[in-house]
């Protein structure tokens, strides 16, 4: 089975998720260490479901990048992507 996942930077390196399997999340110092995680975490996730008898869900889930009109003082189409701005969780930071 192929699944959609959502890396994610963080503070401490970097996070994962599965958006068609809640719950089943990864987080590692690297991309790379994340990555490796996510697979195993997505690999025992499906055995979980298995024992307990559930269906395991078909992969429905994509992803695709848009970009942006260029705003006054910034960077011209096709140059970036999407600047998401980062609010850390009450209390953090």
């Amino acid at each position: 089975m192929r699944f959609a996942i959502l890396i994610e930077h963080t503070l401490t390196g970097f996070s994962a998720h599965v958006p068609d399997l809640p719950g089943c999340v990864a987080a590692g110092e690297t991309r790379e260490e994340t990555l490796e995680l996510i697979r195993e975490a997505i690999a025992l996730h499906l055995e979980g479901m298995r024992q307990h008898g559930e269906t395991v869900p078909q992969p429905t889930s994509s992803f695709e990048y848009v970009e942006v009109g260029r705003q006054e003082g910034g960077e011209p189409p096709g140059e970036s992507l999407a600047r998401i701005p980062f609010c850390p969780p009450h209390g953090i930071g």
